[in-house]
């Protein structure tokens, strides 16, 4: 894990340039809690049932990721781009979605997430 939250903050994964945060991301979604993913590009992302619990998800690019049943506890989603992303069954008790881009289905998978219910 010191390894993913040293270079996903530089950029060059492992001393490999050419593998993208992306990859590293999916190669160890089993263990990104507290990870710094700030700003990272993670579109398309295959991480379902990640541990990302109090990652920094700022401002990332999560447009289409399968993040279904993943625990996102405590993370920070501060203005991520969460469009087309698969959050169903995610866990986000205390994470941040301030200024995060949504759709409304999005919004109620988010209260079922938090352990609302609201009547349509």
């Amino acid at each position: 894990m010191a390894v993913i939250k040293r270079y996903i903050t530089d950029k060059v994964i492992c001393g490999d340039p050419n593998k993208s945060v992306k990859r590293l991301a999916e190669e160890n979604k089993g263990d990104l809690w507290g990870a710094n993913l700030w700003g990272a590009n993670l579109k398309k992302a295959n991480l379902f049932e990640a541990d990302l619990h109090g990652a920094d998800l700022r401002r990332s690019d999560l447009r289409g990721a399968n993040l279904k049943k993943a625990s996102l506890t405590g993370a920070n989603l501060e203005y991520g781009d969460l469009r087309q992303a698969n959050i169903s069954g995610a866990r986000l008790m205390e994470a941040d979605l301030r200024g995060a881009k949504i759709t409304g289905k999005q919004f109620k998978e988010i209260i079922t997430g938090l352990g609302m219910v609201i009547d349509t």
